[in-house]
C-alpha cells in the first residue's frame, strides 16, 4: 500500500466578537469642533479580543450629533449585499468660507469599490447632495482640521 500525503488547509473567518446585544457594547464617542460648534460621532462597539483584527461595531448604530440634531451614519442607504460601512474619519472643511463636516467610511474589508465612502454635512447636519460641493469639500480636507473616529479600526 502506497501512502500519499495530502495537505489540507482550514480558513477561519473571524468576527472579532460574535453578535452581541446592544447593552454589551460600549458607546464610544468621538468629539470635535467645526464652525464653532461641537459634534459627536457615537459608535457602539467592543474592542477586539484578537490581535490584528477589527473591533466589533453594531451595524447601523453610528450617529452624528451637533447638540440639537442627529443623523444616522452612513446617511445614504446601503444596498443589500454590500459591506457595512462605519465612520472612521472626520474633517472640518471650509468651502467659500462656509464650514462643513466631512466623514469618511470604511468596511474594513479592503479597498474594493464598495469598501469605502464619504459624506458631507452642513453644520445643521443636512446632508450635502450637491456633487460639486462634495468634491470641493474633499479637496479642502487636507487644509482643515481632521481626525479619527473611534470605531472598527483598533486603537
Amino acid at each position: 500500500m502506497h501512502y500519499k500525503p495530502t495537505v489540507s488547509f482550514m480558513i477561519f473567518a473571524f468576527s472579532a466578537i460574535p453578535t452581541m446585544a446592544a447593552e454589551q457594547l460600549d458607546a464610544w464617542k468621538t468629539t470635535f469642533m467645526c464652525g464653532g460648534r461641537t459634534f459627536i460621532v457615537e459608535s457602539h462597539c467592543k474592542t477586539s479580543i484578537m490581535p490584528m483584527t477589527l473591533n466589533y461595531c453594531a451595524e447601523g448604530q453610528q450617529k452624528l450629533f451637533n447638540g440639537t440634531n442627529q443623523v444616522s451614519l452612513p446617511h445614504t442607504s446601503q444596498a443589500k449585499g454590500k459591506p457595512a460601512l462605519f465612520a472612521v474619519g472626520w474633517s472640518c472643511v471650509s468651502v467659500q468660507a462656509v464650514p462643513y463636516v466631512a466623514l469618511t467610511y470604511a468596511s474594513g474589508q479592503g479597498q474594493g469599490e464598495d469598501d469605502e465612502s464619504a459624506e458631507v454635512f452642513d453644520l445643521n447636519l443636512k446632508f450635502v447632495s450637491n456633487y460639486a460641493l462634495q468634491v470641493e469639500a474633499f479637496r479642502q480636507e487636507a487644509k482643515g482640521m481632521h481626525g479619527r473616529v473611534r470605531s472598527i479600526f483598533p486603537d
